[in-house]
């Protein structure tokens, strides 16, 4: 299992998703309870440009474990790509609450409120990303 979920990854870090999903999709089979498979599946789709999927994926993820801030954040991620300034804010808030110092969630934040036109909310998560970041 260990081995096709790490194969999994270092294909989709190497921009292969098609047999990234493959090799997801094997671990999905054997154990559909690892979130961890779900997240990876939705890196890969969403590296093929597959948005909506991407986000089932990341849902699939968070429904096993609503305490996965990284899928909060990726989703997130997305949302703001998809203009759901809204949705992004409420899905960052959700990786922010998990892991405070999750510095993309902030910087991804202040995206979403630049998109809503709420400047000065969206310094204020610049500035608490940067914040963090400096200090790792």
């Amino acid at each position: 299992m260990e081995a096709s979920y790490n194969k999994g990854i270092v294909l989709g870090q190497q921009g292969n998703y098609d047999e990234s999903l493959k090799a997801i999709g094997k671990l999905i089979e054997i154990n559909p309870q690892f979130a961890g498979a779900w997240y990876n599946e939705g890196l890969a789709l969403n590296g093929q440009g597959k948005k909506d999927e991407a986000i089932e994926a990341y849902d699939r993820a968070l429904k096993i474990d609503p305490q996965y801030a990284e899928a909060w954040n990726n989703k997130g991620a997305i949302l703001v790509q998809e203009d759901k300034y809204e949705e992004a804010i409420q899905a960052f808030n959700m990786a922010i609450e998990i892991d405070p110092q999750l510095d993309r969630a902030w910087y991804g934040k202040g995206l979403a409120l630049v998109g809503q036109g709420k400047y000065y909310e969206a310094i204020q998560a610049f500035g608490r990303g940067i914040e963090i970041k400096i200090k790792f």
